[in-house]
């Protein structure tokens, strides 16, 4: 009886070490990807020669994709002295059952384009 309830007992210790073993690694992927969206984005913004339209790629696992679209209404646009953009930023990875992405949004100032 005493060997029954041993066994059940380390079943089911071995089952959650098991299951926090999963989710550590599923946290430590996440923050990598955040990390890594976060750099993409702060690269975005500093860059002086951001224009719209995409630019997407893979990196370490992750897939990753960067817009640039323009931001505000028709009369918004019309109505500002610059042109507003939104930067969006997506990373995404593959875990052991699915597929994970996280995005990341700033807005900035376009530089006209030079003729």
């Amino acid at each position: 009886m005493a060997l029954a309830i041993l066994s059940v007992g380390l079943a089911v210790l071995l089952a959650g070490f098991s299951l926090s073993l999963a989710r550590g690694r599923s946290d430590r992927a996440e923050a990598s990807a955040r990390a890594f969206a976060a750099t993409l984005l702060a690269q975005t913004m500093a860059d002086p020669g951001t224009a719209f339209g995409e630019t997407d790629g893979t990196s370490g696992g992750y897939a990753w994709q960067v817009r640039v679209v323009p931001y505000g209404s028709d009369d918004d646009r019309t109505a500002w002295a610059g042109r507003a953009g939104e930067v969006i930023v997506s990373v995404s990875w593959r875990e052991p059952r699915k597929r994970r992405q996280l995005t990341l949004n700033a807005l900035r100032l376009i530089a006209e384009a030079q003729p």
